[in-house]
């Protein structure tokens, strides 16, 4: 990544922002982080900037992290959102996942935020590139499809697998080889 990650995080407490701060700064990432301590800090935030990746504590006394986890999702669909808490037991985070966040992280183990966030911000790039690649191909298929040229492909025994529009319209006389 070479760009500078702009990373939300919804946290109240100063202590562990400064804590997920710290982990993070411990690799090699290049980051911009913005803290939201309220709901609406939160919801201005993600009306303003697209953020990269949405750091999220699951207890707040104003919200809580599957309120922010769903408007998140509405907003700003396809951006890792990562669940932090000191409380959240196995079903709630089993919970948390099911309803859309890429993970979850306890607070008394940070040392699992790194990996989390790398594969998060990684699996978030592959998906872009991925959907930046169907969209070249299906591009490439409506230009074989509708061009005036006769194109079709066969297997090597002569079975035709493929035939555009031009190819039928023509009666799909061909045949392979020289």
């Amino acid at each position: 990544m070479n760009k500078r990650v702009q990373i939300l995080h919804l946290e109240d407490n100063p202590r562990d922002v400064e804590l997920v701060r710290d982990t993070l700064e411990q690799t090699a990432l290049m980051f911009d982080l913005r803290v939201a301590r309220d709901r609406a800090e939160y919801e201005a935030a993600l009306a303003e900037t697209r953020f990269d990746l949405i750091l999220a504590d699951y207890n707040l006394p104003d919200y809580d992290g599957l309120a922010a986890l769903a408007l998140a999702r509405q907003q700003q669909p396809g951006v890792p959102f990562i669940m932090i808490s000191g409380t959240l037991g196995e079903d709630r985070a089993v919970d948390c996942v099911l309803r859309g966040a890429t993970d979850y992280v306890l607070k008394q183990n940070l040392n699992r935020l790194v990996p989390a966030v790398l594969r998060a911000l990684m699996e978030a790039e592959n998906h872009i590139k991925r959907r930046e690649a169907e969209k070249e191909v299906l591009k490439l298929a409506t230009l074989v499809r509708h061009s005036s040229e006769f194109i079709s492909m066969a297997t090597l025994d002569g079975k035709m697998v493929f035939l555009n529009e031009t190819g039928r319209m023509t009666g799909g006389c061909w045949r392979v080889g020289p």
